[in-house]
């Protein structure tokens, strides 16, 4: 069950990244072009290389955010997606394809004790 939670949270931190990954280029003025979507790709390698590194950050107050970032290459990933599906985004539309992550991203986790509760009676319990 930890292993549903913990991918829950995954994919919440992954679809709120994405959302900032094309909220802030539309509000800098940036339209989606090819040239944005494969400086989001090369960001995405860069991620995705250092994910070993990230995930031996230290702790802070009893939490291990980086078990969460070791997958954070998915955004900027997702962003490129996002711009090569719509390709010649305008930056009011860059913002409205982030909020659209963003609202998914806040959904997951809104509902996520929900589908959680419902995988406990699928999954057995260890102990």
């Amino acid at each position: 069950m930890d292993r549903w939670r913990d991918r829950s949270l995954r994919v919440t931190a992954v679809l709120l990244l994405t959302s900032a990954v094309l909220i802030l280029p539309g509000l800098a003025g940036l339209s989606g072009t090819v040239g944005l979507a494969v400086v989001l790709a090369v960001l995405s390698g860069i991620l995705f290389v250092a994910r070993q590194r990230i995930a031996n950050l230290p702790g802070v107050a009893d939490s291990v955010p980086s078990r969460y970032l070791t997958d954070i290459w998915l955004a900027p990933l997702l962003g490129a997606l996002a711009i090569a599906a719509v390709s010649g985004a305008s930056p009011g539309e860059l913002q409205t394809l982030g909020g659209i992550a963003g609202l998914l991203g806040m959904a997951n986790y809104f509902i996520r004790p929900v589908y959680l509760f419902g995988i406990s009676f699928v999954v057995p319990q260890r102990g």
